[in-house]
């Protein structure tokens, strides 16, 4: 009984540290693009804007279930999922846009990040971050 009290003890201490893992925005070094600010990022990312600089950009979006997803639309784009959701269900439906390409998980972003020839735009957890990927952005 004892062992158990100090796994959920331990468990309850880490769910802070999780929830708060900073998100930030990457691409590919060979991008050519080397920060932004969080109204590019909103841009990009609510489908007002593809090009940075000149360079087109194709924004990546995680599965709704990833913990970086929610946090990134609440601390960047200022909305929850469901809001966004709505909001590109308007786009699409008008014809004004499309969502960004989700990808299966951070492990596919960063494959398609370094070994794609696209201009992909991403986010992930800090933490996840590989080398030939730069940050863009990060979330406060």
């Amino acid at each position: 009984m004892k062992a158990f009290t100090y796994l959920l003890l331990s468990c309850l201490l880490a769910l802070p540290v999780a929830a708060s893992a900073e998100v930030v925005v990457v691409a590919s070094d060979s991008l050519g693009i080397t920060s932004l600010n969080q109204a590019d990022v909103r841009q990009i990312f609510s489908g007002k804007r593809s090009t940075v600089d000149g360079v087109a950009v194709v924004p990546l979006d995680l599965p709704a279930d990833d913990p970086a997803r929610e946090a990134f639309y609440r601390k960047v784009l200022g909305k929850s999922a469901s809001q966004m959701r709505s909001h590109w269900a308007r786009l699409t439906f008008t014809g004004r846009g499309n969502p960004p390409k989700i990808v299966s998980g951070e492990d596919e972003l960063a494959i398609l990040l370094s070994s794609s020839s696209r201009n992909y735009i991403g986010y992930m957890d800090a933490a996840m971050t590989r080398p030939g990927m730069v940050i863009l952005y990060r979330a406060e």
